[in-house]
């Protein structure tokens, strides 16, 4: 049983360690952040954290900063220029 935990544990370990890939693109990226910050919300901030997060890994930090300023992410969900949510997503 112990061994059998032990290859799970190391197969979760090994997937953070996998490359991130874009699913979404970026059209579609904004077309939900928008509506995201346009209903405000826990979920909504959850949802747009995990896109910029793809967003990040596919394109960079200033790509995140872009958006966020874009749609004026700071002060609908308290989102800085400079955030990695890459990090955040993975640990």
């Amino acid at each position: 049983m112990l061994k059998q935990w032990d290859r799970i544990l190391d197969q979760l370990l090994r997937k953070k360690d996998t490359p991130c890939q874009m699913t979404l693109t970026m059209e579609k990226i904004r077309e939900l952040i928008s509506a995201q910050a346009d209903n405000g919300g826990g979920y909504n901030r959850n949802a747009t954290k995990e896109m910029l997060a793809q967003v990040e890994c596919g394109h960079g930090q200033q790509a995140v900063d872009d958006l966020i300023r874009e749609f004026d992410l700071e002060s609908t969900f308290d989102f800085k220029p400079g955030h990695s949510f890459l990090l955040e997503s993975r640990g």
